[in-house]
C-alpha cells in the first residue's frame, strides 16, 4: 500500500501524456473530426486535470500564484520528469526538470481557450489566460538562458503559444495585453530559444516581426511625432536589439543556425513589401544608438563576411552561401525600398510637405539613418557588382549562359539599385557644392568623397558602360547586368557632378579618381581609387555611349535616350580636348532625363553631408574589423588611439592593423591638429 501515491501518480501522468497524443493526433486530422476531438477534451474533467497539473509544474518553478488549487493537491501532483522517483514536491531536493507533459497539457487549454474566447465566454477567462501565459513566457526565457550553453540535442518536444491568437481583432483590447513584457518574452526566446525549438515553433517566433500590423509609410514623408502604439511595445521590448543580434549570431552559425532562418524569412517578407515599413519606422522612432547599431552590424557584416563569401564563389554554379545571399539581399532591398519611399516622397510632396518632415523629429533621424546606411551598405554591394563585372568582362562569366542564369538576375538587380542611388547621390553631392559656395561652412564634402572613394563611381561605370551591348548589337550583346535606362541617369547624373574626374577617365581610359580618399576609414577598398586603370574596362568611350545611346531609342525610351546623346556629344567635346568647365553638354542630358524631378527630390531629402549621421555612434575605425562578438555594435569596448586621440579601436590587432594601412602616416598630423 505504501507504493500506492507512486503508482497514482504514475497512472495521472501517462493520463496527460495520452491527452496530449489525442489532442495531436486531433491537430493532424481534419477540421470536424478535430472539433469532435475539441469538444471531448474540453470537458471539465479533462480541463480541471490538465489546468491543474500545469499550475502544479509552473508554481513549482516560479512560486507564483496558484489561482485557488488547493496547495494539498498541488504538492501531491507529478511535475518532475521521468528522472526522478520523487512525486511529493516537498521531499524533491535539489535541481530537478519540469515534465514537459504537464506543460504541454495547460498550453493546450490556455490555446483553446483563447481560440474561442470570440465565441463564448471560456474560463479561466481572457485576463487569467494572459497571466498564466505570461508566466510560462517568463519560464521559457529563463529555461532558455539557463540551457543556452549546453549543446542542443534537436528540436525538443515543446509547445510555444503563437502570438498570431492573442492579436485577433477584438482580443488584444480586452485582454490588456502588457505589450512590452509580451515583445521582451518573445525577442528573448529567438535570442536564446531558437536552437532548441522544432520548425514550427521556429516559424511561429520568427513570425513575430512580420506580424507588426503596419501601414505603408506616408507617401509625403513626414512622419508624425508620436509613433504608432502596435510599434512602442515592440520598440521597448528588445525589436532593434533582437533584429542586430540575429545578425551577428547568424554569422556563426551560416548553414543552419535558426537565426539564418529569421534573416531568410525577413527576405522573403521584404520581398513582398512589409519590411521597409518596419524597418524604416524602427529606424525612425528607436533609440538612437540601437538605430545607429543595426545599420554598423549589417554593414560590417556585408563587408566582412557576407561579399567576400560571394565574391569567392562566384564561379559556381551551385548555391555557396544561403547566409551570405540573403544578407546581401536584405539590405539590397531595404535600400532598394529606400530610394523609392523618397522618389515617391518627392514626386507627391511640395512645399507644406518639406516644412513637415524638417519639422517632425522622427524624420530628421530617420533621413540621418538613412545616409548612414548608404555609407555603410551600398559600398561592398557595389564592391560585389563590380567582381561580377569585372568576369563578365573577362569572358570568365558568361551572361547569357542559363548555367548562371540566377547569378545575372541578382546582379542585374544589384546594378539596378546602385544606378538607382548614384544619381539621387550626384545630385546631393551637387546641391552640397553649391551650398557650401553660396554659404561657407553650411556643407561639407562628404557625398562626393563617398562616389570618389569606396563606391569608386567613375571607375564603375565605366566597366558598366564597356560591357553594354555596342551599336547594332542589341540586347544578345550586353555583357553586364546593367538595366541600360538606369545606366544612361547614373553615367548623365555623376558626369554632370564629377566633369574634371570623367574628362580624365575618357582621357586616360579609367585612371580618374585616382587619388579619392573614400568611407569614414580614410583609405579606398581594393579596386576603387587604387592607382591605376583597369586594363578590362573600356571605360567612358565614345563607343560605349552610342551604343548606349542606340540601345535606348531601340527600345523607344525617348528621353533616356537623348540624355545618352548628350552625354555622347559632351564626351566627344572632352576627348577633342574640351576643358572641364566646357560641361554644357552633360548638363543639357541631366535636364534632358524625364525621372529628374524624383531625383532631385529625393536628393534634397537627404542631409546636406552625411558625417553627423555617422557620429550617432562611434565605431572601431578600422575599415577591416570583422569584430562581430557579443550582441550589439554599441556595447564593444573601444580603445583610444594614444597617438592623435581621434581614432577608437574595439581590440589591439583592429589598432595595429589599421596602423600597418595608413593609420602610422597620419597619426601625427591629425594630433598636431587636435592639439
Amino acid at each position: 500500500m505504501a507504493e500506492a501515491p507512486a503508482v497514482q501518480a504514475g497512472i495521472r501522468a501517462r493520463g496527460s501524456a495520452a491527452w496530449v497524443s489525442v489532442y495531436r493526433l486531433a491537430e493532424r486530422l481534419g477540421q470536424p473530426v478535430q472539433s469532435s476531438f475539441g469538444q471531448l477534451l474540453s470537458g471539465p474533467c479533462a480541463r480541471h486535470a490538465a489546468l491543474s497539473l500545469g499550475l502544479a509544474a509552473l508554481c513549482a518553478a516560479d512560486g507564483g500564484p496558484s489561482y485557488g488549487l488547493s496547495p494539498q493537491l498541488m504538492l501531491r501532483l507529478p511535475v518532475f520528469g521521468t528522472h526522478t522517483d520523487h512525486v511529493d514536491i516537498r521531499h524533491a531536493h535539489g535541481r530537478h526538470e519540469l515534465s514537459t507533459v504537464q506543460l504541454q497539457c495547460i498550453l493546450f487549454v490556455m490555446d483553446s481557450d483563447i481560440a474561442r474566447y470570440a465565441a463564448a465566454p471560456a474560463q479561466p477567462g481572457p485576463r487569467g489566460t494572459l497571466a498564466v501565459l505570461l508566466r510560462f513566457g517568463r519560464l521559457a526565457l529563463a529555461s532558455a538562458q539557463a540551457w543556452g550553453g549546453m549543446p542542443a540535442p534537436g528540436a525538443q518536444e515543446q509547445r510555444l503559444a503563437e502570438a498570431g491568437a492573442v492579436w485577433q481583432p477584438g482580443v488584444r483590447e480586452q485582454l490588456a495585453l502588457d505589450e512590452v513584457e509580451c515583445w521582451r518574452i518573445g525577442y528573448g526566446l529567438m535570442r536564446h530559444g531558437l536552437r532548441w525549438a522544432s520548425a514550427m515553433e521556429v516559424q511561429a517566433l520568427t513570425k513575430l516581426i512580420p506580424q507588426l500590423p503596419l501601414e505603408a509609410m506616408p507617401p509625403s514623408g513626414a512622419l508624425p511625432v508620436a509613433m504608432p502604439p502596435i510599434l512602442a511595445g515592440a520598440l521597448a521590448g528588445g525589436l532593434l536589439p533582437c533584429l542586430e543580434g540575429a545578425l551577428r549570431r547568424a554569422r556563426h552559425a551560416p548553414k543552419d543556425g535558426a537565426d539564418s532562418a529569421l534573416l531568410a524569412l525577413l527576405v522573403s517578407y521584404g520581398q513582398q513589401g512589409g519590411l521597409w515599413p518596419l524597418v524604416a519606422r524602427a529606424l525612425a522612432y528607436g533609440e538612437p544608438r540601437q538605430a545607429a547599431a543595426l545599420v554598423a552590424t549589417l554593414g560590417k557584416a556585408l563587408r566582412t563576411f557576407a561579399v567576400p563569401l560571394l565574391k569567392a564563389g562566384a564561379l559556381g554554379t551551385r548555391r555557396f552561401c544561403p547566409l551570405a545571399e540573403c544578407t546581401t539581399a536584405l539590405a539590397r532591398q531595404l535600400l532598394l525600398d529606400a530610394v523609392d519611399w523618397l522618389e515617391a516622397a518627392g514626386t507627391q510632396g511640395g512645399p507644406a510637405a518639406a516644412a513637415a518632415t524638417a519639422a517632425s523629429a522622427p524624420q530628421q533621424q530617420l533621413d540621418r539613418l538613412l545616409s548612414y546606411a548608404v555609407c555603410e551598405w551600398l559600398p561592398p554591394l557595389c564592391d560585389l557588382l563590380s567582381h561580377y563585372t569585372t568576369l563578365a568582362l573577362s569572358g570568365q562569366i558568361d551572361v547569357q549562359s542559363a548555367a548562371y542564369l540566377r547569378d545575372v538576375a541578382a546582379m542585374s538587380a544589384f546594378a539596378t539599385l546602385r544606378n538607382r542611388w548614384l544619381t539621387v547621390l550626384a545630385r546631393r553631392a551637387e546641391r552640397s557644392e553649391v551650398e557650401a559656395r553660396a554659404v561657407p561652412g553650411t556643407a561639407g564634402d562628404g557625398w562626393r568623397q563617398l562616389l570618389l572613394g569606396s563606391l569608386g563611381v567613375v571607375s564603375a561605370l565605366g566597366e558598366s558602360l564597356a560591357a553594354a551591348p555596342r551599336q547594332g548589337e542589341g540586347p544578345r550583346g550586353a555583357r553586364g547586368f546593367d538595366s541600360m535606362g538606369a545606366l544612361a541617369e547614373a553615367c548623365c547624373c555623376v558626369a554632370a557632378a564629377l566633369p574634371r574626374e570623367v574628362r580624365a577617365a575618357v582621357a586616360g581610359g579609367g585612371a580618374a579618381g585616382s587619388g579619392a580618399v573614400g568611407g569614414q576609414s580614410g583609405g579606398a577598398r581594393p579596386g576603387r581609387g587604387s592607382g591605376g586603370p583597369d586594363p578590362l574596362a573600356a571605360s567612358w568611350s565614345l563607343e560605349s555611349a552610342r551604343g548606349l545611346a542606340a540601345v535606348l531609342r531601340a527600345k523607344r525610351e525617348e528621353g533616356t535616350a537623348a540624355a545618352a546623346e548628350a552625354l555622347e556629344a559632351q564626351l566627344g567635346q572632352w576627348v577633342a580636348g574640351g576643358g572641364e568647365e566646357g560641361s554644357r553638354g552633360v548638363r543639357s542630358a541631366v535636364r534632358a532625363l524625364v525621372r529628374l524631378p524624383q531625383i532631385d527630390r529625393a536628393a534634397r531629402a537627404l542631409p546636406s553631408d552625411p558625417a553627423g549621421a555617422q557620429s550617432l555612434l562611434r565605431t572601431c575605425a578600422n575599415p577591416a574589423c570583422d569584430n562581430l562578438a557579443g550582441e550589439s555594435e554599441a556595447d564593444l569596448t573601444l580603445l583610444k588611439c594614444g597617438g592623435c586621440s581621434i581614432m577608437w579601436y574595439c581590440r589591439r590587432q583592429c589598432q595595429a592593423a589599421h596602423w600597418g594601412s595608413g593609420h602610422k602616416q597620419a597619426c601625427t598630423a591629425m594630433g598636431r591638429r587636435v592639439v
